[in-house]
């Protein structure tokens, strides 16, 4: 699927090996993602996810050079379910709602195919529990992305198993939705994954 510039109100359900790929001159064909914007675009569709990858697939999938926003769904993933082996690569994701990852939710099977999350801006976005931004559930890498002005009650981002990563990230005026625990606003590294040279600041919570 290959998205010339323009706004498309539809969801997508995304298939093993099948890019989303976004940025294309719709006169030209050429790529360039930073001025041609192809948006995937929630509103009014009713309460599903955007993209939504499931099972694991079974070659790397990409997603990538894409707007997704104003996704409102009421299960985990509010812009983007992805499993293993699916890439979001220089993505915005804003102003969705879901109850765990607002902006995305990952689970992968297996850490030699994990979920990956890349180059991604995810903003604006809310769960009405885990993880405002994004919802590390096991075997999922979140790698050189901006996570900010998002609202949820385990963090920004909730890493959940051991087997999650977030590294060189910038996560910063995320608010936690609640005043009990775990009260965490930025990352809520739940069982001891890594999170490696990141730069998290001025979040609002009790704690993290």
């Amino acid at each position: 699927w290959s998205g010339a510039a323009g706004t498309y109100k539809e969801t997508v359900s995304g298939k093993d090996g099948v890019h989303i790929r976004g940025g294309y001159n719709p006169a030209t064909g050429t790529r360039d993602i930073d001025n041609f914007q192809s948006i995937l675009d929630g509103k009014d569709l009713g309460k599903f996810l955007i993209v939504k990858y499931s099972p694991d697939c079974t070659v790397p999938t990409y997603i990538e050079g894409m707007i997704i926003q104003n996704s409102d769904y009421g299960g985990e993933g509010g812009g983007a379910f992805i499993r293993g082996n699916v890439i979001i690569d220089r993505c915005i994701i804003r102003n969705c709602l879901g109850s765990g990852g607002g902006g995305v939710y990952a689970q992968a099977s297996s850490a030699d195919a994990p979920a990956v999350i890349k180059n991604t801006i995810i903003e604006l976005c809310d769960a009405t529990s885990s993880g405002g931004g994004a919802y590390l559930y096991q075997n999922a890498i979140m790698d050189g992305c901006i996570v900010r002005g998002n609202k949820g009650k385990y963090g920004a981002i909730r890493s959940h198993k051991p087997t999650c990563i977030v590294r060189n990230c910038v996560v910063y005026n995320n608010t936690c939705s609640v005043d009990g625990w775990p009260g965490s606003a930025g990352i809520f590294n739940e069982e001891g994954g890594q999170v490696i040279n990141c730069t998290v600041v001025n979040n609002q919570g009790i704690q993290y």
